[in-house]
């Protein structure tokens, strides 16, 4: 019987596996060139029962762990490891760990999204209310997220080559590749304005205005993350 149970999951799982598989694809290239889409089909969902929700697209929270949090952990981006280089925590940081700080930091942007559209709207924080648009958030930032990894393409090529050869790049490639940087600022700073817009039913004027305010509020709590981490492996490696 237990054998059998085993069977029945790893058939769930892989099946479940198989749907991600088409989905993350089909949901991303739908978002990243129809974002005001985005919108109006989480609005539609949002009517429908939890359990039927999100049968034709992925999740915004799925799309956007796979995309967001968990490719910085893969990708050798280990931030335990730049905060210290002396505790073992940076070295020997387990899986969970590095999931667990890469969820904190990726979301310090919704954070400050959301609480910049709370206090326009000076809505009280219902869980609800949160809820709908932390997920409008996993929406409008995972595009953002993949054109900034896009057109840093060029500048994570030096850094490639840097490492292989040790010498470093051409100054004319090095100003390409940061001029390459520009249009992904640009295109990110898009998607963060036009959630404002939608969410706030405003103009471009002001939404872009609201989009640079979160950007100030996100880089303080990334900050105080920051400082906070450096603060506890240090403490960490005195008390070790």
């Amino acid at each position: 019987m237990d054998f059998v149970r085993v069977l029945t999951s790893v058939e769930g799982a892989v099946y479940e596996v198989m749907v991600w598989l088409i989905q993350i694809p089909k949901t991303l290239l739908r978002i990243t060139f129809q974002p005001n889409w985005a919108f109006s089909y989480l609005d539609s969902e949002w009517e429908k029962k939890p359990e039927d929700r999100f049968d034709e697209y992925l999740s915004p929270v799925l799309l956007w762990l796979f995309i967001t949090v968990i490719p910085p952990i893969f990708l050798g981006v280990d931030f335990f490891s730049m905060a210290s280089t002396t505790t073992t925590v940076g070295g020997g940081a387990k899986f969970q760990d590095k999931l667990a700080l890469s969820a904190v930091l990726a979301l310090v942007a919704p954070l400050a999204n959301i609480s910049v559209v709370q206090f326009l709207n000076k809505n009280p924080a219902k869980r609800s209310t949160l809820k709908r648009l932390f997920y409008s958030q996993c929406y409008a930032l995972t595009p953002s997220t993949v054109v900034s990894a896009i057109f840093s393409i060029p500048l994570l090529l030096i850094q490639v080559l840097t490492l292989f050869t040790g010498r470093g790049p051409n100054p004319i490639f090095a100003i390409l590749a940061l001029l390459f940087v520009l249009p992904g600022i640009v295109l990110s700073f898009f998607y963060q304005a036009n959630f404002f817009r939608l969410e706030l039913k405003t103009d471009w004027v002001k939404a872009s205005l609201y989009a640079v305010a979160a950007g100030v509020v996100s880089f303080i709590i990334s900050l105080v993350i920051t400082v906070l981490l450096v603060i506890t492996l240090a403490v960490g490696a005195g008390t070790g």
